[in-house]
């Protein structure tokens, strides 16, 4: 039986399954839609990261989503691995902004993702607003 305490490709899938907790699906097809939406997040945060170009209300709308679906724990674990470490700082901006963002994320690829997060002046890479007006920070780590 396997724990899942060292998530990587190998067992992210099974991990997903295990975690998943939607009342509503009723199929494969439904979880694997779900699961679709990690992969918008990352081509999202990727046109972000390369192209300046923020969507960041589809972003809050999918990990939301994620959240709901996944939990807490399970979706931050899963969204650390599948998102590039060098766009994780975008992925922490909107996971502050949704209090989601945790001090440390255990057993990605043997490694714990435990960084500290700072918002200042000189780490915020760019603004945006969301449905409340409310600013979302993209903060570098340090």
């Amino acid at each position: 039986m396997n724990n899942f305490m060292l998530l990587n490709e190998s067992n992210v899938f099974n991990y997903q399954m295990k975690s998943y907790d939607n009342p509503q699906c009723h199929n494969m097809e439904e979880f694997l839609g779900d699961m679709k939406r990690i992969k918008y997040v990352k081509r999202l945060f990727h046109k972000y990261h390369t192209k300046d170009i923020l969507k960041e209300r589809l972003i809050i709308n999918h990990l939301v989503v994620l959240y709901n679906v996944l939990g807490n724990v399970p979706c931050s674990r899963v969204l650390f691995l599948k998102i590039e470490s060098d766009q994780h700082y975008i992925l922490a901006s909107f996971l502050k902004f949704l209090n989601k963002l945790p001090d440390k994320v255990d057993g990605i690829n043997g490694f714990y993702v435990y960084k500290r997060y700072k918002i200042g002046q000189s780490h915020i890479r760019r603004i945006g607003k969301d449905l409340n007006g409310r600013r979302i920070q993209c903060i570098s780590c340090v």
